[in-house]
């Protein structure tokens, strides 16, 4: 990861990280490594984005900004 940032990198994805994770929550949690494994299929061919909130979606619940956001989305 260091060497990544002294060669310019802006941002570093751990996978050894990602990995970990799963591994260990699938032995707590059967099933969730499914989970993740078809959460980061639905990503395909998809860009994710971090939204700031403004006006309407602060304060909302995140179920109240997902489907805020939803309905952005495909009005266009």
């Amino acid at each position: 990861m260091n060497n990544a940032k002294r060669a310019g990198a802006d941002e570093v994805i751990q996978t050894n990280l990602l990995a970990s994770f799963t591994m260990a929550n699938s032995l707590q949690s059967p099933g969730v490594s499914k989970a993740i494994i078809e959460l980061l299929h639905q990503l395909h061919g998809k860009k994710l984005q971090l939204i700031a909130a403004e006006g309407p979606l602060i304060g909302k619940t995140f179920f109240g900004k997902q489907r805020n956001v939803i309905r952005q989305t495909n009005d266009f």
